[in-house]
């Protein structure tokens, strides 16, 4: 499969620091601390381009290990996001596929967005 310029080799040090967040988010939730958008944050999006092939995102999914990943038009903005399930009827590209992407200021609460009807529900998954 041809590399994309926004595919990299998964490392075992990005997958144990995805795990480290993963488990200090359920710590602050337990301890009733609020966390926001900021505090969950990651800095290394993996993202896709709306043309991209469904085969090539297929991969993307599967390889990080992720449920749902951002579209973003030729700029780089973020266009729509694009998950597994919305995979399975796509023939061509993302962009026939994607679903409205739902964003947050870095001082939103993090739990508002997995409460919000207006936002699809794994938008901010991953």
């Amino acid at each position: 499969m041809p590399r994309s310029a926004r595919w990299r080799e998964p490392s075992i040090s990005a997958a144990l620091e995805r795990l480290l967040r993963q488990v200090e988010l359920q710590a602050m939730v337990r301890s009733h601390w609020t966390p926001l958008c900021e505090d969950i944050m990651s800095c290394d999006v993996i993202s896709v381009d709306e043309h991209a092939p469904a085969d090539q995102t297929r991969y993307l999914l599967l390889d990080h290990n992720i449920r749902t990943l951002p579209v973003t038009d030729a700029e780089g903005g973020l266009v729509g996001v694009v998950a597994l399930r919305e995979l399975t009827k796509a023939t061509d590209t993302v962009r026939a596929v994607m679903s409205k992407a739902g964003t947050a200021s870095p001082d939103t609460t993090a739990m508002s967005l997995f409460c919000s009807s207006s936002m699809p529900s794994d938008a901010f998954l991953g």
